[in-house]
């Protein structure tokens, strides 16, 4: 049987690399990204229908400092990513 229902929609994530790299990513495409232009990329992948506002999924590099980690957290929540999930899994 055959469904015409809609894909559920993935939140974006955000990968944040040892060398306080990061690389944005969801359901159409991963690419690289800076402090300064993460929330517009993360806005446009709402606006393409890619994911639900305000939903961002988390993963760091296990080398990477907690203060570096909360840092990402405080600039998501700054800028309306309020519905943050970690994920547990190597990078």
């Amino acid at each position: 049987m055959v469904s015409n229902c809609p894909k559920p929609k993935v939140p974006p994530y955000v990968s944040l690399h040892r060398d306080g790299s990061l690389d944005m990513a969801d359901s159409a495409e991963i690419r690289p990204t800076t402090e300064a232009n993460m929330a517009s990329d993360l806005e446009n992948s709402v606006k393409r229908g890619q994911s639900k506002a305000g939903e961002v999924l988390i993963r760091a590099d296990r080398d990477v400092s907690y203060s570096q980690f909360v840092e990402l957290l405080d600039q998501l929540d700054r800028k309306g990513f309020n519905r943050l999930e970690l994920i547990n899994e190597d990078i």
